[in-house]
């Protein structure tokens, strides 16, 4: 991991479903959609919308570059 953080999940508040208490997780600084293509592949990292992200993560002259892995 670079900039992210992760942890182990202690406690979850009511209507919690997707984790719960000794999951491992990595925290991301962005919020994808969670509804696009990307993001209905798995590829939370190549959303359009995410909140947080001024532009395409890796560009060169305006057209996204794909060279880095994705989760």
């Amino acid at each position: 991991l670079g900039h992210e953080g992760a942890g182990v999940v202690e406690a979850v508040g009511p209507g919690v479903g997707h984790v719960g208490p000794g999951d491992h997780v990595a925290l991301s600084t962005l919020a994808n959609c969670g509804t696009c293509a990307q993001c209905d592949r798995g590829r939370p990292t190549m959303c359009r919308k995410a909140i947080g992200r001024p532009g395409r993560p890796f560009s060169r002259g305006g057209k996204p570059l794909f060279q880095f892995a994705s989760n």
